[in-house]
């Protein structure tokens, strides 16, 4: 997975449409400092339309439902595979016409409440 510096991306379509000098892979912001992580594997999320859920399998460690809006649901499918958070940010930016710093508050306050449960694997 890749982030475009261009249009702050995260898609692996930018790979072919963005000049090479433009395209970093997560990794070089993980080494710029900022935290990797990803959604564990014992967590299955399933959309349902305007609400998405994250369930614990019996290894997870976690007992109870996790319940959200369509907008949780992207930032837990951005969430299976390695990111950071301001790749999400980024990619919530492109997709959703608000302002960062809003769009930003919430991927936080969500990001830490995966934390609180026990869903996010930082690496």
């Amino acid at each position: 997975m890749t982030v475009c510096v261009s249009c702050r991306a995260v898609c692996q379509a930018h790979d072919l449409t963005c000049p090479p000098a433009v395209v970093r892979p997560v990794w070089y912001y993980i080494l710029k400092g900022m935290r990797g992580m990803k959604l564990k594997d014992e967590f299955i999320v399933h959309n349902a339309g305007y609400e998405s859920l994250l369930i614990p399998t019996g290894d997870a460690g976690f007992t109870g439902l996790v319940r959200g809006n369509k907008t949780l649901g992207i930032i837990l499918d951005l969430l299976k595979q390695d990111t950071t958070e301001e790749a999400v940010i980024a990619a919530m930016c492109e997709q959703f016409d608000a302002p960062e710093e809003i769009i930003a508050r919430d991927v936080k306050k969500a990001v830490s409440e995966l934390r609180r449960v026990g869903a996010i694997d930082e690496t």
